[in-house]
């Protein structure tokens, strides 16, 4: 991300005073950039986070590192960008959303028997493949398990399939 409002000016090491609007969209910039990647970054994700290298204008005067305000920060911000993408529908979200009741979906009761992840496990329901249906996955897991009933199996047909099923046996 290239700020070209700062990048001619607070070369020399001072710091810029960040007004909200512009911390909102760096934030809100970061977010849809890290969401690309992982929808749950873990705190490695968030320290790892590139900005006040390329922009060390923007480090913090009273923090140790420099970024602990940024990365708190980006913490909220990317609850919040969970929280909106749970409300569109995103699955990777959604299956762990409702289980407080605030966002249940199909207007159920609040999801109180939903088993939580382990920690650092998140609940992974990956979308169908380009251009197929729940339809043609069914035919393609029925064409897996003929094959496996077979003596001689075909393992490059298996793998195929097995990588092709997998949105299906994951539902």
């Amino acid at each position: 991300m290239w700020l070209p409002s700062i990048a001619p000016t607070h070369r020399d090491g001072t710091y810029l005073k960040v007004t909200k609007e512009l911390k909102h969209d760096i934030l809100q910039k970061l977010a849809e950039t890290i969401y690309t990647y992982d929808a749950y970054p873990s705190k490695q994700h968030f320290e790892a986070v590139a900005l006040v290298q390329s922009h060390p204008c923007l480090k913090e005067a009273g923090s140790s590192s420099g970024w602990d305000g940024w990365k708190n920060s980006l913490k909220f911000k990317m609850g919040n960008y969970r929280n909106k993408m749970r409300i569109l529908g995103r699955r990777e979200v959604t299956v762990n959303g409702g289980k407080r009741g605030r966002f249940t979906t199909d207007s159920l009761p609040p999801h109180k028997d939903i088993k939580r992840p382990r920690k650092g496990k998140i609940n992974f329901l990956p979308e169908n493949p380009e251009g197929m249906d729940d339809c043609h996955l069914e035919a393609s897991r029925q064409v897996l398990v003929n094959e496996m009933m077979k003596t001689n199996h075909n393992a490059s047909l298996i793998k195929k399939e097995m990588a092709m099923t997998f949105a299906l046996r994951r539902k």
